[in-house]
């Protein structure tokens, strides 16, 4: 390193800085690391994009890990030991209170600010500056603009590693009191939820976690709101709540365009309604569970899913058994299947002023390819969904 400013101030030097991949340039290394192999599932690679951070070394061995968990039971979210080891080894260069102060660092999440962290580390704001900055210059760390100054872990996998070599018994106390820092002085509902979540506080991760996710639905971070929502649900017993939850998280996953966890959320919301006795919430989600399904491009599961609810449902939940007709005869069309989606459309004159009931006729007219009906039925169509919703 001593050698670097002679070599930068020569004339023929150049310097090249290289930033993180974009999105799309680590989806095109995974497409091209993985060759004539079979894909990864969707999720799998949107998740393994996330944690990679642009670094295309984190890609690589993320990708090696996914293809050797295949066909195992081995959890989605492990980290590879190659970072691992990558990580502790940088670290292992570190005076003692530095690696103290990171591994606290880690415990405070990807983002944090310097005196939260020397109130949990018991020292001097001083100390805990001088171990910020050799942090920073071993890359491990940097700071963001801003006032007041906010620190941050470089790769979320660095945080990762560096926290997974804590133990559960010494982690959960630690969050316990940064809980109770955080809600003295005001922390953020996400932050307070993760907290409440680590120390394993049933109550306050419901309550902090339900709200961070109603706040990350609010502004479109649909991936941190089905997060929050799958955190809140840890130990909780009430099944209403659970319910509640379970279709938040579902909505979440839908919005985010993972339709088959979607799917996979609204039926675990729908069986629990179904226990609890509430066949029309039930009726609702079984209804989201075969759409999701359909979008997912599961015609047979979704139609196996909305055939049972059908038959559940008492005859006098007519509303409910007639959306669920429709959306039935949509994946009839979906297969050109025009006779028995006319049938079940009129089966379904129940809901017959909803934009759903217009769109059914719709792609049924497209299917037989009567323009006309088409037309007339767009027009409809149109009119009933100006008449409900922006999203509609």
């Amino acid at each position: 390193p001593r050698f670097l400013p002679r070599f930068a101030r020569g004339a023929a030097t150049y310097r090249i800085a290289l930033g993180p991949l974009r999105t799309s340039q680590v989806r095109r290394l995974v497409t091209l690391a993985l060759g004539d192999r079979a894909p990864l599932p969707a999720q799998t690679t949107a998740d393994l994009v996330e944690r990679s951070d642009g670094n295309p070394f984190f890609a690589e061995e993320l990708l090696k890990n996914a293809l050797e968990r295949r066909g195992s039971n081995r959890a989605v979210g492990d980290l590879p030991a190659t970072i691992s080891a990558a990580v502790l080894e940088r670290c292992a260069a570190l005076d003692s209170t530095s690696r103290a102060v990171l591994t606290r660092a880690a415990m405070l999440g990807r983002r944090f600010d310097a005196e939260l962290l020397a109130a949990i580390c018991r020292v001097s704001l001083r100390k805990v500056l001088e171990a910020l900055r050799r942090l920073r210059d071993f890359q491990i760390v940097e700071e963001l603009a801003g006032a007041p100054t906010i620190y941050a872990f470089r790769h979320t996998l660095t945080r990762e590693a560096v926290y997974r070599t804590l133990l559960l018994d010494e982690v959960r106390p630690l969050h316990e009191s940064i809980l109770r820092a955080l809600e003295r002085r005001g922390g953020s509902a996400f932050d307070l939820g993760y907290h409440a979540w680590a120390a394993n506080d049933v109550q306050k991760s419901l309550r902090y976690n339900e709200l961070a996710g109603d706040e990350a639905l609010a502004i479109h971070a649909y991936a941190d709101a089905r997060m929050c929502f799958e955190r809140a649900l840890i130990g909780v017993d009430d099944a209403a709540v659970r319910v509640r939850l379970l279709e938040k998280a579902a909505a979440s996953a839908s919005r985010d365009g993972n339709a088959q966890l979607a799917s996979s959320l609204y039926q675990r919301a729908a069986d629990e309604a179904n226990e609890t006795g509430d066949r029309k919430r039930a009726a609702g989600l079984y209804l989201a569970v075969g759409s999701q399904a359909r979008i997912a491009g599961d015609t047979l599961a979704s139609r196996t899913i909305l055939q049972r609810a059908i038959t559940q449902l008492p005859d006098n939940d007519v509303t409910e058994k007639a959306m669920l007709r429709l959306t039935l005869a949509m994946t009839h069309l979906d297969r050109c299947e025009t006779a028995i989606a006319t049938e079940l459309i009129a089966q379904s004159a129940a809901v017959k002023e909803s934009a759903t009931y217009a769109n059914a006729i719709n792609y049924c007219a497209a299917v037989r390819g009567d323009l006309p009906a088409v037309r007339e039925a767009s027009a409809l169509y149109l009119r009933r969904c100006a008449a409900e919703s922006a999203e509609a």
